[in-house]
């Protein structure tokens, strides 16, 4: 068996935070680092996956402009696939989490 390396961080969190968190672990039988690290390691997973409009809009309207697309089309399509992201990775969220 393979023992990851750990370090230790300390955060601060309002007292109403810390006992619906408390609250949380408990309904779900883990103690309150686990519940912790599994939210900090899903939050990872999400920024490591979030989709980099500005960066893609950077290089993508000047190429529609120039196939003639308006600005309105531009942003219709860009809030469109943005809904479609949003919505595999909400289902991906739901399919993975354990059911209670």
């Amino acid at each position: 068996m393979t023992v990851t390396p750990m370090k230790r961080i300390t955060l601060r969190v309002p007292s109403s935070v810390h006992h619906a968190l408390t609250q949380l672990a408990a309904k779900r039988h883990v103690s309150l680092n686990t519940l912790a690290l599994e939210a900090l390691q899903r939050y990872i997973a999400q920024e490591k996956r979030r989709f980099p409009f500005k960066e893609l809009s950077d290089v993508l309207v000047p190429a529609a402009q120039a196939q003639g697309l308006t600005e309105e089309e531009i942003q219709h399509q860009i809030k469109e696939m943005r809904r479609r992201l949003w919505q595999e990775r909400y289902q991906d969220m739901v399919e993975a989490s354990p059911q209670r």
